[in-house]
């Protein structure tokens, strides 16, 4: 369970951590998204990051990373995160608002669960029915595509709605690096509190 928690952790961290990156020049030749839109959906945010994008990033962030989480700067280092994304080609990720009336968390994590790309996928981890809404994680087998979302109810303006994160990454994770970098998070933030 804790794994879970901190996996999904380090996914909203990577999700709530994206909009900061993404700068880009819309003139790069960039590979258009294609993580699909939820019918009547707005865009929030995209992120579109190539290989090239990725490392720079990372070590960008991570001194702001440490400002907001001084504990875990302390025992992470920026090229120990760099270390687990070396190996990925692309990471997409499409942040959405469904305001239609009648819209159900699990008409949109249905929506998504039924919109994998191409090949042959594994569903490693699903939530529903939490406060934090229903999320999923799939993986191809290797290891070398993963794809995921949360969505989640929430008030905008006296209404609900649905907001709804998915990340895409294509190319392989180190995830060895990914779960000790998430076991020195976790234990940098017990120590802090």
């Amino acid at each position: 369970m804790r794994l879970r928690t901190i996996a999904a952790s380090v996914a909203i961290a990577m999700l709530a951590i994206a909009p900061v990156t993404w700068a880009q020049d819309e003139a790069q030749d960039k590979p258009a998204m294609d993580i699909p839109l939820y019918p009547g959906a707005e865009a929030t945010m995209e992120v579109n990051l190539s290989n090239e994008d990725i490392l720079p990033m990372v070590k960008a962030l991570a001194p702001m990373l440490g400002q907001r989480f001084a504990a875990v700067a302390e025992a992470i280092n920026p090229d120990e995160i760099a270390s687990v994304f070396k190996d990925v080609r692309r990471i997409q990720i499409l942040q959405l608002d469904v305001a239609k009336a009648g819209i159900a968390e699990r008409d949109v994590a249905d929506f998504y669960s039924r919109s994998l790309p191409k090949g042959s996928w594994n569903r490693v981890f699903w939530q529903s029915g939490s406060p934090a809404g229903t999320m999923a994680v799939y993986a191809q087998p290797g290891g070398e595509m993963v794809y995921a979302f949360r969505v989640r109810s929430a008030k905008q303006e006296n209404k609900s709605i649905k907001k709804a994160e998915v990340l895409k990454a294509e190319g392989k994770l180190d995830y060895l690096k990914l779960v000790s970098l998430a076991a020195k998070f976790a234990a940098a933030q017990a120590s802090a509190k």
